[in-house]
């Protein structure tokens, strides 16, 4: 069901567990959408889960400004979003790349991630 979600475009949707009242286990799906596409994931809920009604919410977020670039490795290229943070730049891989590479090279996700940042933020700074 979180596929269909994606797949209309929301921002984001997990699940978290919860205790609901007199301590009964439950999910909570939680979604994040622009306001257009609140008809499509009410559709998607009502038709895939067991649920009779949504709390609906809306929600502010901040966004730093970005850029991404594709960047040569010494793992392969990879894709990377260069944030300025009051005049700090900070450097994130691209979750698909990192997975692709950590596949290849046979390293955990983490190891990969933090291997290539580090690897990125020495590139940057000599360029």
């Amino acid at each position: 069901m979180l596929e269909q979600l994606f797949e209309i475009g929301v921002n984001d949707a997990y699940f978290t567990s919860i205790q609901m009242k007199k301590n009964r286990p439950a999910t909570k799906l939680s979604v994040i959408c622009k306001l257009k596409k609140i008809e499509m994931v009410e559709e998607i809920i009502f038709k895939h889960l067991s649920t009779i009604g949504i709390r609906r919410y809306e929600v502010e977020r901040t966004i730093l400004d970005r850029k991404i670039k594709k960047i040569k490795t010494s793992f392969g290229k990879c894709k990377c979003k260069i944030i300025n943070y009051k005049n700090e730049i900070y450097y994130y891989p691209e979750y698909e790349d990192v997975r692709k590479l950590s596949l290849k090279f046979n390293f955990s996700f983490n190891e990969m991630y933090y291997k290539l940042k580090n690897e990125i933020a020495n590139l940057m700074s000599i360029s």
